[in-house]
């Protein structure tokens, strides 16, 4: 038994952080580690972003801005092509981009 004041043996050269490592891992559970390993290899490599280029949908010129706004103009109305024609024209105006007032009277 320990009397008040007195702390155990230690081996000589062992040091209070050597009685702090952690106990080994469950058979178990170092096969499931590699498991959960090997699917973030394989979700990384299957996801990889870089290796795809960036199209701008909104990204046209002028002239083919001008002739795509004639949607605007037909019966019925198509309202997903005017959305993605007006989104266009606000893009390329927001890059400093201009119309002639003979383009968009035309």
């Amino acid at each position: 038994l320990l009397s008040a004041g007195s702390s155990p043996e230690r081996p000589s050269g062992s040091s209070p952080a050597s009685d702090r490592t952690p106990p080994p891992l469950p058979p178990g559970m170092a096969l499931s580690t590699q498991f959960k390993d090997r699917i973030v290899v394989a979700l990384k490599e299957s996801l990889k972003f870089d290796d795809k280029e960036f199209v701008n949908p909104w990204k046209a010129d002028k002239q083919v801005i001008v002739h795509e706004w004639k949607c605007f103009a037909d019966s019925p109305i198509n309202t997903h092509q005017c959305l993605d024609v007006g989104t266009k024209i606000l893009y390329y105006l927001s890059l400093g981009g201009s119309f002639l007032p003979a383009e968009v009277t035309d």
